[in-house]
């Protein structure tokens, strides 16, 4: 988050290839990918991990970079998830407890951001807090539709 022209590293700009795919990232600048690709921290998962549970405190959102994820609330499958989605982020947005268990259905691998680097975005990136808060009122109205018909 500097005004210096820094060279990413090549892993850095493997990171921030992988976070193309994210429909969170559609059009923003390498310079704000570069700052995602600097914090993030890849992690993998067997199928049937609880990634993370309803009810927690949430400390970090994740990046869906390949494999697949279930959504659960109140052991109800919401939805599934694959390469490109995220989750987690409605607790660090909200500051509510984590509305939904994420479990992994097969092998799947993430990039995790800590709520301290997620907070720093938001702060210097306008668009990164708007997109996020239009991700989070399109899946509270998504999820409040499906429990209602459920």
């Amino acid at each position: 988050m500097t005004s210096a022209t820094i060279i990413p590293t090549p892993m850095e700009n493997r990171l921030m290839q992988e976070l193309r795919a994210v429909g969170l990232f559609e059009g923003v600048e390498d310079e704000m990918l570069l700052e995602v690709a600097r914090v993030v921290r890849p992690m993998a998962f067997l199928p049937g991990t609880e990634i993370i549970r309803e009810g927690e405190f949430g400390d970090s959102m994740y990046f869906l970079m390949d494999g697949s994820v279930e959504v659960l609330s109140g052991g109800l499958v919401l939805e599934t998830l694959s390469r490109g989605d995220i989750f987690g982020e409605m607790a660090l947005v909200t500051g509510n407890p984590r509305a939904a268990t994420v479990r992994a259905v097969e092998h799947c691998g993430v990039l995790r951001m800590s709520v301290k680097d997620f907070r720093s975005l938001r702060a210097f990136y306008p668009q990164f807090n708007a997109a996020l808060h239009a991700l989070v009122n399109q899946r509270i109205r998504s999820s409040a539709r499906k429990l209602a018909g459920s």
